[in-house]
């Protein structure tokens, strides 16, 4: 009787079973532009069953409850859609199109190349060097402009010796010098590149053969373009070195503003006393000679220059303009000819500059600049 009972239950229990009623819910889902979307979720109501839209974009899902359900479509890159429908029928078919979130940009950056970019983007050979990282050194500019390739600077001697400079093997008059885009034969001559300090400058530009127009001039084998320090933000910087044969070189430079106005303040002190041995015919009382190593005496070298500069940057009427007053002087003994055959005793010379220098720069639509220069010595 007790199996009998058992077997009655289960077989109740299957009927019921069997007896309910299941409905399916098909579609594809497609963005705007009616491409499928695969990897969609598809979820029947919060806490009903989910699935995933196939490559396709096609998807379906059971569920034994009929009325009004909801289906949640979510992807990322899309919007969330929530959609009410009604199942009546034992299948029935829902297609959807997502709609692509909108791109939010939190951060927009808008780069323009700076003046060393669109120097090295010029159909011109040339190289730029930076003066960042030597401004807390007092190593002159000729020794920076020997480091780059193609450019052979030669020394006679120490501190003060006269300096040549070639470019690809072209040198003398072959290659020129600018301050700013200005021949630096328009400064004082105490305007040496040998000895002026490196941190006067932002970068050096060196033009290898042929030259920009803003830089005409009567040049074959190159030209070299040292540009002054223009800063948006005030500094400081001072260096002070000593070496060898009593030398010491002093460099400092310095910026303060006010709003668009501007004082700068460059300032360089050198002396050597140059002292060092060398080979050279060594007279006898007798008027006979023989060859020997001495040292050198009386051939000392001194120079300075100050510049104070006072402009303004970026007003309505111009992009800058400033005026700069200078004075320079240098102090050189003379020991003996080239040759160091004939000696000079005492001999010596000493030169000394005042200038100033008025400059105005204002780009237009044809990128034209204008220049002024007042100079005075």
């Amino acid at each position: 009787m007790m199996r009998v009972l058992t077997l009655t239950v289960i077989f109740l229990m299957t009927e019921a079973a069997s007896g309910q009623q299941k409905y399916l819910i098909k579609g594809k889902i497609t963005d705007s532009e009616g491409n499928p979307v695969a990897e969609t979720h598809i979820q029947l109501s919060p806490s009903g069953p989910s699935t995933f839209s196939d490559t396709k974009g096609f998807y379906q899902i059971e569920t034994e409850k009929s009325g009004i359900t909801t289906l949640i479509f979510s992807k990322a890159q899309y919007e969330m859609e929530i959609k009410q429908i009604e199942i009546s029928n034992s299948a029935m078919v829902f297609n959807i199109n997502l709609r692509e979130k909108p791109k939010e940009l939190k951060e927009v950056i808008v780069r323009e190349n700076n003046e060393i970019k669109k120097i090295n983007n010029l159909p011109l050979s040339v190289a730029v060097i930076e003066t960042k990282k030597m401004r807390i050194k007092t190593a002159n500019t000729a020794d920076v402009i020997n480091t780059i390739s193609g450019v052979n600077v030669r020394q006679n001697g120490g501190l003060g010796s006269d300096v040549s400079f070639s470019i690809n093997g072209l040198a003398g008059k072959q290659v020129r010098f600018f301050m700013d885009g200005i021949p630096l034969e328009n400064y004082s001559s105490e305007m040496n590149i040998a000895s002026v300090p490196a941190a006067f400058f932002s970068r050096f530009e060196v033009y290898k053969g042929m030259v920009p127009i803003h830089l005409a001039s009567d040049v074959l084998g190159g030209a070299i373009n040292v540009i002054s320090r223009s800063e948006t933000k005030d500094f400081a910087d001072l260096s002070y070195s000593i070496g060898s044969f009593n030398t010491h070189k002093l460099a400092a430079a310095a910026q303060y503003s006010w709003g668009n106005i501007y004082l700068l303040f460059n300032a360089f002190a050198n002396h050597s006393d140059n002292d060092y041995s060398i080979d050279a015919e060594v007279l006898n009382k007798d008027g006979s000679s023989y060859a020997g190593t001495v040292k050198r005496f009386h051939s000392k070298f001194s120079n300075y220059m100050l510049r104070p500069e006072l402009g303004v940057k970026n007003v309505s009427w111009a992009d800058q303009a400033f005026i700069s007053f200078y004075t320079s002087g240098n102090r050189s003994d003379i020991q003996h000819d080239a040759l160091a055959v004939q000696p000079y005793g005492e001999a010596l010379m000493k030169t000394g500059s005042l200038g100033a220098l008025v400059r105005y720069k204002k780009k237009r639509n044809c990128k034209k600049s204008g220049y002024g220069l007042l100079y005075i010595r």
